[in-house]
């Protein structure tokens, strides 16, 4: 079953266009992975910090500057790895070459020119990941069973998941090569790492995801999971009443007092055709299994709360042992 065989992986990337829900997914998958035992970290990349709201968590205010990791629930880690704090603790922590940081990296100067140097800060975060994914092999510990990277939106999280090959590509034997070269073994290797494919069920996002999948399958060559299909409309009725609905509307049988539920079960209805066609084409153009998570709604409570129905959706497939190509 592909849903419980994604969550034995080390490593899961998911990733789509801006607004789609990919923090949304990435704390409920969070979640549901902690709940059977797992330790996890969620990383956010370079964003603007989500994390602690979505798992109703106060990030604290003295985190120590270099580790900028912290518990958000039990078995759960979440951390915002931003360029400075993340080389510093590549340098310090890995190359163990702490005057090396102090006398090159703290200098005003050579800050300015690392700004510069094309492709550096996107190695450094994806190098902060493979430090936390195989960490054992460094430290002789393993601290989390798994990392899920709520990558940043389609064009930043493909410049990023690309630069190791860049660096292979161009760069001569040394330091950096040989640290592209690991990163690019993780990546690539399916029992450690899959990337997800995240949308809605709307016509931008479904056809930016096709040209996502193209390039992450064929010129990434990165092992991929599945499809999620955030915000999937809710069915109005079931299947019974949805025939009398149908049959009342082709028969124009509306009195005065059933047009407004007439006119919210002919929305629901379209709605709902209109995210099955999208589905449709792109399930000829993406070869993925796929699962539909439900538009959920909090009634102005906290995002944890949409969080903790969105977990229970996705346990619920999992113990059902669902989420087949039909999702």
């Amino acid at each position: 079953m592909w849903l419980e065989d994604l969550l034995e992986r080390k490593l899961l990337i998911n990733m789509g266009k801006g607004g789609v829900g990919r923090s949304c997914l990435s704390a409920a998958m969070a979640r549901l992975a902690a709940s059977h035992g797992k330790r996890v970290l969620v990383c956010e990349v370079n964003a603007k910090e989500r994390m602690s709201g979505l798992f109703d968590g106060k990030k604290p205010n003295d985190l120590n500057t270099l580790d900028q990791i912290w518990q958000v629930e039990e078995n759960l880690w979440a951390v915002n790895i931003e360029p400075w704090s993340a080389m510093k603790e590549y340098v310090v922590q890995v190359l163990r070459l702490r005057l090396v940081y102090n006398l090159v990296f703290e200098n005003r100067a050579m800050k300015y020119f690392l700004r510069a140097v094309p492709g550096l800060q996107e190695l450094v975060f994806v190098g902060k990941i493979w430090y936390h994914v195989l960490e054992d092999k460094v430290n002789k510990e393993s601290k989390y069973d798994l990392v899920i990277v709520d990558a940043p939106a389609t064009g930043h999280g493909l410049a990023m998941l690309r630069i190791p090959r860049v660096i292979l590509d161009i760069s001569p034997p040394g330091p950096m090569r040989t640290a592209a070269q690991k990163i690019q073994d993780m990546l690539t290797d399916p029992e450690i790492c899959r990337v997800n494919l995240v949308t809605l069920p709307e016509e931008m996002p479904v056809n930016e995801l096709a040209e996502l999948y193209e390039t992450v399958e064929e010129e990434l060559e990165l092992p991929l999971g599945g499809v999620w299909v955030n915000q999937w409309p809710m069915p109005p009725c079931d299947d019974d009443l949805r025939e009398l609905l149908a049959q009342t509307m082709e028969a124009g049988l509306v009195d005065e007092g059933g047009w407004p539920l007439w006119r919210m079960g002919e929305a629901a209805l379209a709605l709902e055709e209109r995210a099955e066609r999208h589905l449709s084409w792109l399930q000829e153009r993406v070869h993925l299994p796929t699962v539909k998570v439900p538009y959920l709604t909090y009634d102005g409570q906290k995002e944890s709360a949409l969080i903790k129905q969105m977990e229970e959706e996705l346990s619920q497939r999992l113990s059902a042992k669902e989420g087949s190509r039909a999702g």
